[in-house]
């Protein structure tokens, strides 16, 4: 799930696309700008929400036919997780708003913001919903269990 108007999101649906062949399996992009869009999701065996403002915003029509579906679900933006998304995996929020106000500061002081490089979150935030694993009917993985910074019971 994918929102055309959100250029992160665009570059996370490529990268995405990118695994089909090396991960075996094939994507289906899903383009979500408001709710009522989400009726087009179908034929699939799982959902992925990339960080597009739009998902959340539908996250509930999404969870929604994932349960009715019992299809897993998946998130790369936080805001999804008390609501039935299965596992989410975000940047810490402390760490990017750090490094944003980094960012800025630098922009005030002159630097083009194209020579400001790009940063990889250091600390990455996996939430797991056993809640919803159970409404699924989804054996979590322990290691994955094991990995989790939070656990949704």
């Amino acid at each position: 799930v994918f929102n055309k108007s959100e250029k992160d999101t665009i570059l996370q649906a490529s990268e995405i696309k990118k695994l089909e062949g090396p991960m075996g399996f094939e994507m289906v992009p899903y383009n979500v700008k408001q709710i009522g869009d989400t009726v087009q999701i179908t034929n699939v065996d799982a959902l992925f929400l990339t960080t597009a403002c739009a998902g959340m915003v539908c996250v509930n029509d999404i969870v929604g036919i994932a349960r009715s579906k019992k299809l897993p679900t998946a998130s790369a933006i936080g805001g999804g997780e008390n609501k039935g998304i299965l596992l989410t995996m975000t940047a810490d929020p402390d760490e990017q708003g750090t490094e944003a106000a980094k960012m800025a500061a630098k922009v005030l002081k002159g630097s083009k913001p194209s020579d400001i490089p790009i940063l990889s979150p250091r600390r990455i935030e996996t939430v797991i919903n056993l809640k919803e694993a159970e409404i699924l009917g989804v054996q979590v993985p322990s290691d994955l269990l094991g990995s989790a910074t939070k656990i949704i019971k």
